[in-house]
């Protein structure tokens, strides 16, 4: 008898609303640095030329993942010749997006401002502060929170790149 509990594909999601072309979309992919893990849909930046990191600092580049850390096709089961790379939607891409990512605690309005979130919320974003400019602005809500066909609470947003000028160090 198995003892696996296999979270439903539909749990963390990122799907792009509008502006997504599949062939020609903005992406970059790269390797898992060591010891970091997400969900799909979270925000992720460079670690490293050839690595992701969970969350996003305030001077650099936000990249949405399109895999999970431990999605089959990143991970991998023992013996497949598939995976070690994830795939990111860049935030200066053309598109609207919505995720399953986000701090459930704020309410979201049209053209508020995100950021990255930090600690236990590490990878997902929130409201940023009134004075933006201390802080990575990392999207724009445009819709705000809905419920989506499975049931579950996605933020839709523009993703945005605007360094936080004022934020003193690079993270």
């Amino acid at each position: 008898m198995g003892n696996l509990v296999p979270a439903q594909n539909y749990d963390h999601l990122l799907v792009a609303v509008s502006g997504y072309n599949g062939m020609h979309d903005l992406q970059f992919k790269a390797g898992i640095a060591s010891g970091q893990a997400w969900f799909r849909g979270s925000l992720v930046s460079l670690a490293t030329v050839s690595t992701f990191k969970a969350g996003c600092g305030n001077k650099e580049m936000p990249l949405w993942a399109i895999n999970a850390t431990a999605d089959f096709d990143v991970a991998s089961d023992v013996g497949n010749t598939a995976g070690g790379a994830v795939a990111a939607l860049v935030a200066t891409g053309g598109y609207e997006l919505k995720t399953t990512e986000f701090v459930r605690t704020n309410s979201y309005a049209a053209n508020d401002f995100l950021t990255a979130a930090l600690g236990v919320d590490l990878g997902k974003v929130t409201l940023a502060p009134t004075d933006w400019t201390t802080r990575l602005v990392c999207g724009v809500v445009s819709a705000g929170v809905e419920t989506d066909t499975y049931n579950q609470q996605v933020l839709r947003f523009w993703p945005v790149f605007l360094p936080g000028v004022n934020a003193g160090s690079s993270n």
